[in-house]
C-alpha cells in the first residue's frame, strides 16, 4: 500500500475505502514505540524549535499552520495504511558496495524493500486528535533548493551502545568501523529484536554513512509500518536535502500524496492538490535533473492529467498545466526520455493538430539535444555504482576507479554540451558534486574541489561557502578541508572568520601540524604577537612537539629578523626534547645560517655527546661537522684531526680512508671520481670489513 519498489509509471495503489476496517480506538492505537527517546543530538540541528503548544510531540517536524485544513482526512473517505511489522527485508537491504542497483533502463527506478500488506494502520496522529500534518515544511521549502546548505543530521552515538549486537561484529566495527560487511550483519540482527534496538542500531550506522539514501528509507519504512508518522516525518527533515536520491525523494512525494487523500477515485481539495503539487515540485528542484529521475515525472504528469476538474476553466489551467510540464521533462536528459517526448506528441495532437506542428517544431530541438546529452550520459554512467557507500579514502582500486569515473561524468557536464543558460549549468554542476559527495563524503578533495569551482568558474561565493561549511561536518577533525577553508575566507578578507575555522579544528584535531599552520595564519593577520599567542596554546597542548618551537623559531628568524628570539626558542625545544635528532638537525642548520663559526663547533660537540651511544646519530653528526669544517674551516689540521676522531669511532666504516677524501674533495654534483671509481671504493671497503 505504500509501494516503494517504484514498478511501472503509475503511482502506488491504495486499498479503496470500502476494503478498510474501522479504525482502532485510541486505547488500542497507544504504542509504546512512541516512547522511546531518540539519540541525543548534539550538533546544531537544522529543524526549527517545535512551537509551545507542540512541546509533547517532541519530535514532530512539520509544520502546523494554515495547512491543518488540508491535511485532514475527508470525512466521507477515510483512508488507512496497511503494513506488515516485517516491512524490512534485510536481505534486500543489505550494506555490501558490490551489489548494484537493479535499474531500469527507461525508467531509472531502484528495487527495494516494500511494505506488505497486512493488516489496518489508522492515519490520524497516534495518540492525538490533531490531524496529521503534510505539507512540506516551510523551513524547507522556504531555503533555495540548489544550494543545499543542509548536512545530515545525525548525532554520534553512545560510546556503549544500549543495545549491541552480537560481539564478533561489534569487535569488528571497534576495529574498523568502515566494515560494510560487519554492519549488514548488524542490521540483519537488529530486526530481531523491538524498535528500540533497531533504532539505535540505524542511528549507529546513520552516523558513519549518513548518506546512503536506502538505508535512510530502510529506516523510514520501519517507523511507517508501525504507523510511528512523526518519526517518518522527523527522518524525512533529517535526510531529504542533504541526500539527494531519486527514490528517497519519490518516497517522500508517495507519502505526502497518501497523507493528502491522494487514492483510487479519490476527490482532492484545492488544498490537497497544492500540497501534492508542492511536493512534486519541491522533488524536481532537488533531484529532477538525475538521470533516473523519469520516476519522478511521470508521476507527477499522471498525478496532473488525472486531475478531476469541474468547468472549461480548470480543463484549461489543467491543459496548460500539463504541456509545461512535458515541456520542462523533454529538456531532461533522463531515462525514458524518448517516450516521453511521444507522449508529448501525441498530448498536442490530441488537442490540435494544427498547435501541435507549431509546438512540436519549436520544442523538437530542444529534445534532440537532451537526447544527445543522454545518451552520452548514459555511457559515462554505466558502471558507476550508485549504491557504494561512504568511506574515507583507503587506497582501494575500485574506490579510485568509480571516483575517476565520477570525475570524467563531471567534466562532461561542465562542457555544457546542452548549450544550457548559465544558471541551470550552475545548478546541473552542483548537482553532479553532490550526487558525487553522497559516495565521497569522507574526501576532502571533492568538497575543497567543488567549493572552488564554483567560487572560480562559476561566480558562486555564496555556494562554495555552504560546500566548505558542509565539508567541514564530513570531516570535523580533517586538516585539509579546514586550512582550504580558511585560505579560501583569508583570501576573501574575512579574518575573524578564518580565525574560527582553526579555533574549530583545534576541539577536533590539536595536532602539531594544526598549531603550526595556525601560527602562520596568525604572522599573515596578527602580526609579530599573533604566532606567539598561539605558540602559548600550543605549548601547553598534550599534542605539542618540537615542530611547534622549530615553526615558530625559522618564524621569529626570517620574518620578524629576530635570531636572538629564534635561538631561545631553539634552546628551549632542545631542553624539552634532548633526543630528538631532528630537531638538532634543524638547531643545527639554523646556527650555521648565523655564520658564528665558535658557537657553531660547539652546539656539534654538544650534539656529539649527547648522542651517546646511538652510532646512526653519531655517524650523522660527526658527516655534518666534517661537511661543515670543510666549508668553513680556514686550519688544515683541524679538518685533519676531526677525520682521524671519526675513524677511531667508526673504524670499519671507511678503512681505507678513501671515502673520507671523496667526501672532502667533492663539491655539489662535482666528485674527484668516476661513479664507476667510487662504486669500486665502496665495494672494497665492504670486503674489507668483511674480512676483518
Amino acid at each position: 500500500c505504500f509501494n516503494m519498489s517504484s514498478e511501472g509509471d503509475a503511482a502506488a495503489p491504495i486499498l479503496p475505502a470500502e476494503e478498510v476496517p474501522p479504525p482502532p480506538s485510541d486505547a488500542a492505537t497507544t504504542m509504546e514505540t512512541d516512547t522511546v527517546q531518540p539519540v541525543p543530538d548534539p550538533t546544531p540541528t537544522p529543524t526549527p524549535a517545535p512551537a509551545p503548544e507542540a512541546e509533547a510531540e517532541a519530535e514532530a517536524v512539520v509544520v502546523r499552520e494554515e495547512v491543518v485544513e488540508a491535511a485532514k482526512v475527508p470525512a466521507a473517505a477515510p483512508q488507512t495504511l496497511t503494513a506488515s511489522e516485517e516491512a524490512y527485508d534485510p536481505e534486500n537491504a543489505t550494506v555490501d558496495d558490490d551489489d548494484d542497483e537493479d535499474q531500469d533502463e527507461d525508467m531509472g527506478t531502484v528495487t527495494s524493500p516494500v511494505l506488505r500488506s497486512s493488516g489496518p494502520i489508522k492515519r490520524e496522529e497516534e495518540c492525538s486528535d490533531k490531524p496529521l500534518d503534510v505539507a512540506i515544511p516551510a523551513h524547507l521549502a522556504a531555503v533555495p533548493p540548489l544550494v543545499q546548505p543542509l548536512v545530515p543530521n545525525v548525532s554520534a552515538p553512545s560510546a556503549t551502545p544500549q543495545y549491541p549486537g552480537p560481539d564478533r561484529y561489534e569487535a569488528r566495527i571497534a576495529h574498523d568501523m568502515y566494515d560494510t560487511e560487519a554492519w549488514a550483519s548488524l542490521l540483519h540482527d537488529a530486526h530481531s529484536h523491538n524498535i528500540d534496538h533497531i533504532r539505535e542500531m540505524y542511528e549507529r550506522f546513520l552516523w558513519v554513512f549518513p548518506t546512503s539514501a536506502r538505508h535512510w528509507r530502510a529506516y523510514i519504512e520501519v517507523e511507517l509500518a508501525r504507523r510511528n508518522y512523526n518519526k517518518v516525518e522527523a527522518l524525512f527533515v533529517r535526510c531529504l536535502r542533504p541526500v539527494p536520491n531519486v527514490d528517497l525523494w519519490r518516497t517522500y512525494v508517495q507519502y505526502i500524496r497518501l497523507v493528502n487523500g491522494d487514492v483510487r477515485d479519490a476527490d482532492l481539495t484545492p488544498s490537497q492538490k497544492d500540497n501534492i503539487i508542492k511536493a512534486f515540485e519541491f522533488a524536481l528542484e532537488h533531484v529532477g535533473m538525475d538521470i533516473s529521475s523519469a520516476g519522478i515525472w511521470t508521476d507527477y504528469l499522471t498525478f496532473v492529467k488525472t486531475m478531476r476538474t469541474s468547468g472549461s476553466f480548470e480543463d484549461s489551467q489543467k491543459m496548460m498545466q500539463t504541456r509545461k510540464l512535458y515541456q520542462r521533462a523533454i529538456e531532461i536528459p533522463m531515462h525514458g526520455l524518448e517516450a516521453t517526448w511521444r507522449e508529448y506528441d501525441a498530448f498536442e495532437n490530441n488537442l490540435n493538430k494544427l498547435l501541435a506542428t507549431e509546438l512540436l517544431k519549436m520544442w523538437g530541438p530542444k529534445y534532440t539535444k537532451a537526447r544527445v546529452v543522454y545518451r552520452e550520459r548514459k555511457v559515462l554512467m554505466d558502471g558507476l555504482s550508485r549504491t557504494q557507500l561512504a568511506r574515507p579514502p583507503r587506497g582501494s582500486e575500485k574506490d579510485e576507479g568509480q571516483l575517476a569515473m565520477w570525475l570524467k561524468l563531471l567534466a562532461f557536464e561542465k562542457q555544457n554540451a546542452q548549450s544550457i543558460d548559465p544558471a541551470v549549468l550552475r545548478a546541473r554542476i552542483t548537482f553532479t558534486y553532490n550526487q558525487i559527495l553522497l559516495h565521497f563524503y569522507r574526501d576532502p578533495e571533492i568538497w575543497n574541489e567543488a567549493a572552488m569551482y564554483l567560487h572560480e568558474h562559476l561566480n558562486n561565493p555564496e555556494t562554495a561557502t555552504v560546500f566548505f561549511e558542509r565539508g567541514l561536518v564530513a570531516l570535523s577533525s580533517n586538516p585539509l578541508i579546514h586550512f582550504a577553508y580558511a585560505d579560501y575566507l583569508e583570501a576573501a578578507k574575512k579574518t575573524q572568520e578564518a580565525r574560527e575555522i582553526y579555533e574549530r579544528l583545534l576541539k577536533n584535531n590539536s595536532s602539531a601540524l594544526v598549531f603550526v599552520q595556525y601560527m602562520r595564519f596568525a604572522r599573515r593577520c596578527e602580526g609579530v604577537e599573533g604566532p606567539r599567542k598561539v605558540f602559548k596554546k600550543a605549548r601547553a597542548a598534550d599534542s605539542c612537539s618540537y615542530h611547534v618551537y622549530v615553526a615558530l623559531a625559522y618564524m621569529e628568524y626570517h620574518v620578524n629578523k629576530d635570531p636572538k628570539v629564534a635561538r631561545n626558542l631553539f634552546e628551549a625545544a632542545v631542553t624539552k626534547y634532548p633526543s630528538n635528532t631532528d630537531l638538532m638537525q634543524h638547531y643545527l642548520t639554523f646556527i650555521e645560517a648565523l655564520n658564528q663559526e665558535n658557537n657553531t663547533r660547539v652546539l656539534y660537540e654538544r650534539f656529539l655527546a649527547a648522542a651517546g651511544d646511538n652510532p646512526k646519530w653519531t655517524l650523522e653528526v660527526m658527516n655534518q661537522f666534517l661537511a661543515f669544517e670543510d666549508t668553513q674551516s680556514l686550519d688544515i689540521q683541524a679538518i685533519l684531526k676531526l677525520e682521524k676522531r671519526k675513524a677511531q669511532l667508526f673504524p670499519d666504516h671507511d678503512p681505507l680512508g678513501v671515502l673520507g677524501l671523496v667526501q672532502r674533495y667533492k663539491y655539489l654534483d662535482l666528485a674527484p671520481c668516476t661513479n664507476v671509481e667510487l662504486e669500486s671504493f665502496a665495494r672494497t671497503s665492504s670486503r674489507i670489513h668483511e674480512s676483518q
